[in-house]
């Protein structure tokens, strides 16, 4: 690739010094309108080497791939396009998946967009990412894939059934307890919560 640049450039260079002399105007659009001309025309004198070919065989290759409906899910999920994805990111986003297939071999595309879900939900100022959905699948996963500390102290999900008894523990001599868990605040839930 070293050797395709330096000769595309001569020979936009030759074509600029050529339309120079020619007396054609050379601003920036020219100059860029020149150099791409050239590019062009070297690639097709030498399509052994042409980068367009690589990026476009690529392209063909990506879209004959048959879909896989849990890379997609997991893809959509965390906000990419599975059709235009760079290969970096699909090898990252292909690691997560492996890594949730492993510890739940029977994940469907429905349950990865229920746990992309109770992420955000759990994780409101984390950015979701694949990486990041794959290292918390325990909390966030299908039921029974483990029912962590951080999701039982989520003051966001429905309280525990025995979450008034909590509140007279940790709250005696007040009445937090005869209030509706919806108008609690957030740190109060929290407290509560922590009792357990």
């Amino acid at each position: 690739m070293t050797s395709l640049i330096p000769d595309a450039f001569d020979a936009g260079s030759d074509e600029l010094w050529k339309a120079r002399a020619r007396g054609e105007p050379t601003h920036k659009a020219d100059v860029a309108r020149i150099f791409r001309t050239a590019w062009q025309a070297w690639t097709v004198a030498h399509p052994s080497e042409s980068l367009t070919d690589h990026a476009i065989n690529n392209a063909k290759k990506r879209a004959s791939r048959a879909r896989n409906p849990l890379f997609d899910a997991l893809a959509e999920a965390t906000g990419s396009n599975p059709a235009q994805m760079t290969s970096t990111g699909s090898k990252t986003l292909a690691t997560a998946l492996a890594e949730i297939k492993e510890a739940s071999p029977d994940v469907t595309p429905d349950q990865i967009t229920d746990a992309a879900l109770k992420y955000k939900r759990i994780h409101r100022d984390w950015p979701l990412t694949s990486m990041a959905l794959a290292k918390h699948w325990g909390e966030c996963g299908p039921e029974g894939a483990g029912d962590t500390r951080s999701r039982k102290l989520d003051p966001y999900a429905p309280p525990p059934a025995n979450w008034r008894e909590l509140a007279l523990k940790r709250f005696p001599g007040t009445n937090v307890s005869g209030t509706p868990w919806e108008e609690l605040g957030i740190s109060v839930r929290a407290d509560i919560l922590k009792t357990a």
